[in-house]
C-alpha cells in the first residue's frame, strides 16, 4: 500500500519560507479565491453551505479574521471587510433549516451565519437570537446530543466565544450561554462520542472538546481541575511514534492530520499548556514527540487543506518547522492528489484554498499553532 505521505527526508536542509514569500502567497491566494470563487449573487443557490467548515460563510470568516490582522490591505480596490460582507451575503440570503442537538457546531450553517451576522451588525438582538437555542440544546430531557467541535456543543462554544471576543461590551446572554453549554458538556462527560464512538482528535474527540471548554472559560480555575484527569489520560495514550490513536479502543498508528492524530492535539496543546501547570512537563514532552511524527509523516498526499492536509499539519509545528513545511507548499514542488470535491470544498476554510490563505497569514505574521475557527479566540 502506498504511503499516505511524501517522505520528508530533506527537511533539515530545506530553506525556510520567508515572511515576504508568505505574504506574497497570501495575496495571490486571496486573489485566486476572489477570481475563481467570486461572491456572485446570481449563482448563490448553487452553493453547498457548511458553516465555517466550507462554503461562502467560511470564506467570509477568513476575510473578516484577516481584516483584523491586515486592516490596510486592499484587494481589487476594496478592503477585506468588503469581501467578508460580500461572501456573507451568499449565505445570508438563503433560508436555512434551524439547528438541532446533533447539528449545532462549526459545520452548522444557520448558527455560523447568525454568529457572523452578530459580529457584523454588533446587534444585541442578533446575539439574543443566537442564544435562544441554548435552553433547547442543554435541556436535561433533550434527545442524545453531539458534544464534539464540528457538529456538536463544543463547536457552539466557539461560536459564542467568537461573538464575545468581537463585540465591545458583549451582552450578558453570551457569557450565560457559554456557562450553560459548558455545564451541559461537563455533566455528560461520559457521553462524549461521535456516531456513538468516543474519539480523541480535535474535530470529533476529547482534545477538541477540552480545548473549547478551557478557552471559553478561562476565568474558571476549577474547570481545569475537572479536566486534568481526562487530559492526563489522553497524554498516556500517545504512541511510540509520537502520534495519537483515533479513538480509545484503537492502537493503530495511521492518521496524521488535524482532525485525527498528532497535529490537532499539538495545536490544542499550544493553547492548553499554560492552563494546566501540573501537566506542563508531560505536555512539553508530548509536543516534542508529536512534532517528530508530523515532521516525518506530515506532508500528506491528500489535497492540501486545514482539516486533513498539509496546511493544518504545518500550523501544528514550531515556527521554524512550520516555515519549512510551508516552503514546500509555496514552491509547489510536490504534486498532490487531485481534488474531486465540489467548488465550495475546493475553496473552503477547512477543506481548501481558504485554509492555505490562513496558514500563509500566520507565517507572514510570525505566528503558529493557531487555527481559525478553533483556537484563534
Amino acid at each position: 500500500m502506498a504511503l499516505r505521505y511524501f517522505p520528508n527526508t530533506d527537511h533539515s536542509s530545506r530553506p525556510l519560507l520567508t515572511v515576504e514569500e508568505a505574504y506574497e502567497d497570501l495575496i495571490a491566494t486571496l486573489d485566486t479565491i476572489i477570481d475563481r470563487y467570486p461572491p456572485s449573487r446570481e449563482d448563490r443557490n448553487l452553493h453547498k453551505l457548511c458553516g465555517f467548515y466550507y462554503g461562502p460563510t467560511s470564506v467570509s470568516l477568513l476575510f473578516f479574521a484577516l481584516s483584523k490582522i491586515f486592516p490596510q490591505l486592499l484587494l481589487h480596490g476594496n478592503p477585506l471587510t468588503y469581501w467578508a460582507t460580500k461572501y456573507f451575503e451568499l449565505s445570508d440570503l438563503r433560508r436555512q433549516g434551524e439547528p438541532d442537538w446533533d447539528h449545532c457546531g462549526l459545520a452548522d450553517e444557520y448558527l455560523c451565519s447568525l454568529a457572523l451576522r452578530t459580529v457584523f451588525t454588533k446587534s444585541e438582538d442578533d446575539a439574543h437570537r443566537l442564544c435562544r437555542f441554548i435552553p433547547i440544546f442543554t435541556h436535561p430531557q433533550s434527545p442524545p446530543r453531539s458534544y464534539e467541535w464540528l457538529y456538536g456543543l463544543s463547536g457552539l462554544l466557539y461560536l459564542l466565544r467568537f461573538c464575545q471576543a468581537n463585540l465591545a461590551g458583549p451582552p450578558s446572554c453570551l457569557r450565560e450561554s457559554i456557562e450553560k453549554v459548558s455545564k451541559c458538556i461537563l455533566d455528560n462527560s461520559d457521553k462524549w462520542a461521535w456516531h456513538e464512538k468516543p474519539y480523541y482528535g480535535a474535530v470529533h474527540g476529547d482534545i477538541g472538546i477540552i480545548t473549547q471548554l478551557v478557552l471559553s472559560n478561562v476565568s474558571l480555575p476549577n474547570l481545569n481541575k475537572q479536566l486534568s484527569h481526562r487530559l492526563s489520560s489522553l497524554l498516556r495514550r500517545q504512541l511510540a511514534s509520537g502520534n495519537f490513536p483515533t479513538y480509545p479502543t484503537s492502537s493503530r498508528d495511521l492518521l496524521v492530520q488535524f482532525c485525527h492524530g498528532a497535529p490537532g492535539v499539538l495545536v490544542s496543546f499550544h493553547s492548553l499548556r499554560s492552563h494546566f501547570p501540573n501537566l506542563q512537563s508531560e505536555i512539553s514532552e508530548a509536543v516534542e514527540r508529536g512534532e517528530r511524527c508530523v515532521l516525518e509523516r506530515g506532508l500528506l498526499r491528500k489535497t492540501p487543506c486545514l482539516c486533513h492536509g498539509v496546511y493544518g499539519n504545518a500550523l501544528a509545528m514550531n515556527q521554524e518547522d512550520m516555515m519549512k513545511m510551508l516552503r514546500v507548499v509555496y514552491a509547489r514542488d510536490i504534486e498532490w492528489a487531485e481534488s474531486k470535491e465540489n467548488e465550495d470544498e475546493k475553496f473552503g476554510l477547512f477543506t481548501g484554498l481558504a485554509g492555505r490563505a490562513w496558514a500563509m497569514a500566520m507565517a507572514a505574521t510570525g505566528k503558529h499553532g493557531i487555527v481559525l475557527g478553533y483556537n484563534d479566540v
